[in-house]
């Protein structure tokens, strides 16, 4: 029997989720379509509203706090913003993202079904793969396909997002998770994004503490392990040669190697803009110059393509540091519990990930971003929650 507190899965909720989710993950680049995501949240706060009159109880857990504390400091950054105009507009678009994460959040707590999410993630991805088909057939070598999202970079980290997501499928977990490993390799291959060398280097990282966790229950395990490590110490001796030829002709791996070479242009740019970024924070380090106020200041007219000299030059030490508090607190959690649930060491996996591709992008207003974020809450609730470890409360 279900705890009172623990509502029964909400149909009507999931399938909202679950169009929330896709919206999400599919229409950032496309005007009137990318509104969806804004409706969608709409009616999902409206119907939570319904359910807190019929249940007269809604669960919140205490930590939803965490990320508005940063939501109200941005908003009080358009008081010394240079352009309010622009400042204001970027705050829609913050508030949008967050408030839609928020109610996603909420709606899991009030019995939407983990599974619409995971679902969305599924379809989206396949969606996302599909509309780079034209580009394939058109496309030469060093392609990097976009498809729908009109960005390699966005398709990378999209199809990424929703493979994270997919790892946590309550059923049917192979198959979900074979998926997932299908959208990564995908985004790897194809977008040619730097980005995915940063999520193989820790994921492979992850995997062996993983595998050492798994080991240690047995001799037989161990001894499982100690071979699956000679078996990657020696495939490289006899098909290394063959291996490299092969990488060495997808685009990600071109880009890398330029990179480390020096002979990236894109990195150079991106260099001079973070540079320029901390320039404007020296100028107000404590509070920073206002909300999207880079764009407006700096001499490129667009945003620093790094989150950290982003957030400095925009919201100062104080609103940066109110940002990745948020991160902070879950890495705490994650840590409490690494080896009790696998779900832990999962939303470990995506935060640190997240983090890392913070040096690339600027995330803050991203709603895939927010969407992970509140992901991250909710698993860390259902795997620790349910024995305090993330206390939640009906208000």
């Amino acid at each position: 029997m279900k705890p009172a507190h623990e509502p029964e899965c909400d149909r009507p909720l999931s399938v909202l989720v679950f169009l929330y989710v896709c919206s999400v993950l599919l229409f950032p680049e496309i005007p009137l379509l990318s509104r969806s995501s804004i409706v969608l949240a709409g009616i999902i706060g409206f119907m939570l509203l319904i359910r807190y009159h019929q249940r007269e109880e809604l669960l919140l857990s205490r930590w939803m706090m965490l990320p508005f504390l940063f939501i109200i400091y941005a908003l009080a950054t358009i008081l010394w913003a240079a352009d309010q105009g622009t400042a204001l507009i970027s705050m829609v678009s913050l508030l949008s993202s967050s408030a839609g994460a928020f109610v996603v959040w909420t709606a899991l707590l009030a019995g939407a079904s983990w599974q619409a999410v995971v679902r969305g993630c599924l379809w989206s991805g396949v969606i996302i793969i599909l509309s780079t088909l034209p580009e394939m057939a058109e496309a030469e070598s060093n392609m990097r396909l976009a498809g729908i999202l009109g960005n390699p970079n966005g398709m990378a980290i999209h199809l990424t997002t929703a493979a994270f997501i997919m790892m946590a499928a309550d059923k049917g977990k192979i198959g979900h998770g074979l998926a997932a490993t299908g959208f990564v390799l995908f985004a790897t291959i194809f977008s040619g994004s730097i980005k995915m060398i940063l999520f193989w280097a820790v994921f492979l990282f992850f995997a062996a503490v993983k595998l050492h966790v798994w080991s240690r229950t047995s001799y037989l395990k161990k001894a499982g392990m100690v071979a699956i490590y000679l078996l990657l110490v020696t495939i490289p001796l006899f098909v290394g040669s063959y291996l490299y030829g092969h990488l060495e002709e997808i685009t990600v791996t071109k880009r890398f190697l330029d990179l480390l070479a020096g002979e990236n242009t894109s990195s150079a740019t991106r260099l001079s803009m973070i540079e320029e970024a901390l320039a404007l924070w020296v100028q107000h380090p404590l509070i920073g110059n206002g909300i999207d106020q880079f764009r407006v200041l700096g001499s490129y007219g667009t945003y620093s393509h790094n989150n950290f000299a982003e957030m400095l030059a925009d919201f100062g030490l104080l609103g940066t540091t109110l940002f990745y508090l948020t991160d902070l607190v879950i890495i705490a959690f994650c840590m409490r519990g690494i080896f009790a649930d696998s779900r832990n060491l999962l939303v470990l996996l995506m935060t640190v990930i997240s983090f890392l591709w913070d040096f690339g992008m600027v995330s803050y207003m991203e709603k895939s971003c927010w969407l992970l974020t509140a992901a991250s809450f909710y698993l860390l609730y259902e795997a620790q929650g349910k024995r305090g470890w993330l206390p939640s409360r009906p208000v």
